[in-house]
């Protein structure tokens, strides 16, 4: 199982969650976002990562054009597509590097998400106008279910005290921190990180190793 920090907007934040051996950290580029991070800002900070940690790139509703320059421009690996974005244009970006994010409310979301084009689904959990990181409990039932057929990474209000109940109940294939191991929005709090981190590896017994965060190859989007 693989570990994910999403949110970061600071250098020593990026650094510190390297540190305790996370697989993937996620930047978020939706302009409404609190933790939402410039180009320019996001490519100083993945130029310090060690070369094994994942870069994902959150977008909601974003054009295509530039997803492909941010991907470009700030060495992402992987594209995460948090807004109500078509299976045409997950294909159109690769479904390999994606990760549909989904709010699973009714059985033809379930349906529709078991059936869309990524390299894996992300489980969250929407709020009004807010597409993710609300610290809400995501659709725990769907996630086990969607895991069943194809990886999952459960997102949602994740955080030291729920994560142990999460492993437990729902065995993804990955687990999304954010909001939950924070101090403010895009501040992340080192000691509740550590916590939730170490937390994870220790429950994870059991759960498949290998994990949908997979380093790109460069120039590749296939």
């Amino acid at each position: 199982m693989q570990v994910k920090v999403c949110g970061i907007t600071r250098l020593e934040d990026a650094l510190t969650a390297s540190d305790m051996g996370v697989d993937a950290l996620g930047f978020i580029f939706f302009r409404t976002s609190p933790r939402c991070i410039s180009m320019e800002k996001a490519e100083s900070i993945i130029a310090r990562l060690p070369s094994n940690v994942v870069r994902v790139g959150v977008f909601v509703n974003e054009d295509p054009a530039v997803v492909t320059d941010v991907i470009e421009n700030c060495s992402i690996d992987m594209v995460q597509l948090h807004g109500d974005e078509s299976p045409e244009y997950a294909r159109s970006l690769s479904e390999s590097i994606v990760i549909k994010a989904v709010d699973i409310r009714d059985d033809a979301v379930l349906e529709d998400a078991l059936d869309y084009p990524a390299a894996a689904i992300l489980v969250d959990a929407r709020t009004g106008d807010s597409y993710g990181g609300t610290g809400r409990r995501s659709n725990w039932t769907a996630a086990r279910t969607i895991g069943a057929r194809r990886p999952v990474i459960l997102a949602g209000g994740l955080g030291p005290g729920t994560i142990d109940d999460a492993l437990m109940k729902v065995r993804p294939a990955a687990v999304d921190f954010n909001s939950g191991v924070e101090s403010a929005p895009g501040v992340k709090d080192r000691k509740k990180m550590a916590l939730a981190i170490d937390r994870s590896r220790k429950s994870c017994a059991g759960l498949p190793v290998a994990g949908p965060f997979r380093r790109r190859r460069i120039g590749r989007t296939d």
